[in-house]
């Protein structure tokens, strides 16, 4: 186990300690699982889920603590970072790799190119920026085929006009005398 990782997670539980909350009203607060928490607290990052949800836990467990989510997200990834070395890859929420290119792959055409955590910066903002767009595109997609299912089916099941459409008509049966 790092150190570093557990000492984030006992930065976590004092705070949450220091309000007199207990996991399970956090738990309650969050809707983050109980057991989730307590890996947290404990700072064992690789038994949760993917980096992404563990960087929600932090927002959401930092806010509904009164603390600064952004700076304690901020950490979680600087933390992160220094765990998996030069080599690793970042991330955006939805999971794109949002690493910096190789040496010499230059950005801008300039002389001067950006670290990594610079290029990752602008990267995850770039890819932000679209995000309200790409809903909007999604949900207007959504709705169209809602309503081209609604037609579709309507037309498929639709009954006849009125009453005897397609129907012939049989003369009653007459009694015979005999």
């Amino acid at each position: 186990m790092n150190s570093r990782r557990e000492e984030f997670g006992r930065r976590l539980r004092a705070e949450r300690e220091a309000r007199g909350l207990s996991i399970s009203e956090l738990a309650n607060r969050t809707k983050i699982p109980e057991r989730s928490l307590g890996l947290l607290e404990r700072g064992r990052f690789d038994d949760l889920p993917a980096d992404v949800f563990v960087r929600g836990f932090v927002k959401s467990v930092t806010r509904e603590l009164g603390l600064d989510a952004d700076e304690w997200v901020r950490r979680y990834a600087d933390l992160s970072r220094q765990l998996e070395g030069p080599g690793a890859r970042l991330s955006d929420d939805a999971g794109r790799d949002i690493s910096a290119p190789s040496a010499g792959g230059g950005v801008g055409g300039g002389d001067a190119t950006p670290d990594g955590d610079e290029l990752g910066a602008l990267a995850r903002s770039l890819l932000g920026a679209g995000r309200g767009a790409r809903r909007a595109s999604l949900t207007v997609a959504v709705v169209i085929l809602v309503i081209v299912a609604t037609v579709t089916l309507s037309l498929l099941l639709q009954r006849p006009g009125h009453v005897g459409d397609g129907v012939s008509a049989l003369p009653a049966p007459t009694a015979r005398a005999g």
